[in-house]
């Protein structure tokens, strides 16, 4: 059996359960939420000191629905990668116990087991996961650069947008710019996303992930909405001169 352990407990969040379920139970509760079943949302991936409530705020609309697969799409903090990766892992461990994954066998889709080992991107979302769902069939996928055309394809073939499918996109927004100035930059991302444009880089650090779920959205018709926004000096008030912007995002079926 290979586990993908848990490399950042402790760190981004807690490392023991009882108090780790208070966290996510306390984030749920004070969250802003949304109505309404989403088939992908995008969640910030910062220590949950910094942008728990953003987290749990994207997460909000499962709350009480049934998912059966959660497709998990992220960028790569610690190793340089090129289009989008699997772990190899049979299971990726958080202090709620270990998630069941499914492998996937297609062109597009490389194994590197070394970039998944130490990212957090995904992990920090993992316990909201298990929070909020009973069982479910769990795809963590890194993502380099890469065609957006290409992970929209692939993200087409794993049911994204099927009932019970839930795509999460890993990202945070805006990097050390001044409080005020990442504010105006974080609004013009979320209204481009909201309008279903593509962004880049330096608006979102998940820009690769985030523009094949745009790409996705589009082809379907998808609408999107901004469910809540806040920056790293909510947290910390004597760095307001360099924040990261976090941002809560929902994405609709089509009526």
């Amino acid at each position: 059996m290979n586990v993908r352990v848990s490399a950042n407990a402790g760190a981004f969040y807690p490392a023991h359960a009882t108090a780790l379920q208070v966290a996510v139970r306390y984030y749920s509760n004070r969250c802003r939420t949304s109505s309404g079943l989403p088939v992908a949302i995008v969640a910030p991936h910062a220590g949950y000191g910094y942008c728990g409530e953003q987290i749990a705020a994207a997460f909000s609309g499962i709350q009480g629905h049934t998912v059966r697969k959660v497709i998990h799409i992220g960028p790569s903090h610690y190793f340089q990668i090129a289009g989008i990766v699997q772990s190899g892992a049979t299971k990726f461990e958080s202090p709620f116990g270990a998630v069941p994954v499914h492998s996937i066998s297609h062109t597009l889709v490389n194994t590197n087991a070394e970039a998944h080992r130490p990212e957090h991107a995904l992990e920090v979302h993992l316990p909201f996961l298990q929070y909020l769902l009973a069982e479910f069939v769990y795809i963590p996928l890194l993502v380099g650069q890469c065609n957006p055309e290409d992970l929209a394809d692939v993200l087409q073939l794993l049911e994204v947008g099927s009932s019970g499918v839930l795509l999460v996109v890993s990202s945070d927004l805006s990097h050390y710019l001044p409080s005020a100035e990442a504010l105006n930059a974080d609004l013009k991302t979320l209204h481009q996303l909201e309008r279903l444009k593509s962004v880049e880089l330096p608006q979102a650090c998940g820009a690769h992930a985030l523009n094949g779920a745009v790409t996705l959205a589009r082809r379907n018709k998808w609408g999107c909405m901004a469910i809540d926004r806040a920056d790293s000096s909510q947290f910390d008030k004597t760095r307001s001169d360099k924040v990261v912007g976090y941002g809560a995002i929902a994405f609709y079926p089509a009526l």
